[in-house]
């Protein structure tokens, strides 16, 4: 199925007319592609329509910035919103629908140039999006819902199982190692350093109970995942150390879209929904000062 050959097939003088102050989006798109589509490649797809066909263009020089914040102009007029999305789910997005050829982006001295590819097949373009999505995939691992116990009389003779619900059997201890193990393949493709010291360190920190788990894992997302970070070894016990959570404390109340960007990491390496991103509990410490404290107490002489 073209995409081209069907814009072009108008059959009568009501297709080929606009809605006042609306975007033209060829049927095909919401129809078979958009509902087959990742939300940031949607998203990102739509878009890109909306800066061409809805202003009767082609192609169109689109920042990333666009993309993610929207347009405003030098009044404090607002045009649009963008996607929504953070910097990296943009960028992996554009990646993916430009592999697939869903898209066609053309760099200049100025800027790239985005325009949707007329010539597309949608369905040769979902298969090549599935495709890329399953080789970079890097989904949330889910909590197992069942655990293997090897019945100890039979545990040399044979391999046989049973299987006992692991949600509520599994110590937040244990879930976290096994987070912060998948995280780290996820997103640094390397399995972590994980040592008896981690396991000491990660006992004391969730026996002061000064963050929830939930707050430890987008915490270890972030340290796994961003740039600056990536620098230092992936274990359990540098993620603890005082230069990392100084480096944490500091983000936490200095950069604006903190949080937002450890739910661009969720999107980006999760490969799912966000996960719901909790800012302070207004109950509670800001994270930034129960961290600090948790430095403190981890320092204290034991």
């Amino acid at each position: 199925m073209k995409l081209g050959n069907l814009l072009k097939s108008k059959t009568n003088m009501e297709d080929q007319k606009l809605i006042p102050n609306s975007t033209q989006i060829p049927n095909v798109i919401c129809d078979m592609l958009i509902p087959q589509l990742p939300e940031a490649e949607a998203r990102c797809i739509l878009y890109i329509c909306r800066r061409t066909f809805g202003f009767h263009k082609e192609e169109d020089m689109i920042t990333f910035s666009q993309f993610i914040l929207g347009i405003k102009k030098k009044d404090g007029t607002i045009l649009d919103k963008g996607t929504g999305l953070s910097r990296p789910s943009v960028r992996k997005a554009i990646k993916n629908l430009l592999a697939s050829g869903a898209i066609i982006v053309i760099p200049t001295t100025k800027g790239n140039f985005y325009k949707i590819n007329l010539e597309m097949d949608v369905d040769k373009v979902v298969k090549l999006l599935n495709q890329l999505i399953y080789l970079t995939k890097s989904g949330k691992a889910t909590l197992p819902k069942q655990v293997k116990l090897l019945t100890p009389q039979k545990k040399e003779k044979e391999k046989e199982t049973k299987y006992l619900v692991a949600d509520k059997q599994l110590s937040a201890h244990t879930l976290f190692i096994k987070f912060f193990h998948d995280t780290s393949i996820k997103t640094r493709g390397v399995k972590p350093i994980i040592t008896g010291k981690d396991g000491k360190n990660l006992k004391r920190v969730l026996e002061m109970k000064l963050l929830t788990e939930v707050e430890m894992e987008q915490l270890a997302l972030y340290f796994l995942a961003n740039r600056y970070y990536k620098k230092f070894p992936p274990s359990i016990s540098t993620f603890l150390s005082a230069g990392i959570l100084n480096g944490l404390i500091n983000d936490l109340k200095n950069k604006e879209d903190f949080w937002k960007e450890i739910s661009g990491y969720s999107y980006s390496y999760f490969n799912s929904q966000v996960p719901s991103i909790k800012l302070d509990n207004p109950e509670l410490k800001s994270v930034g000062d129960r961290l600090a404290e948790l430095k403190i107490k981890l320092l204290a002489p034991k």
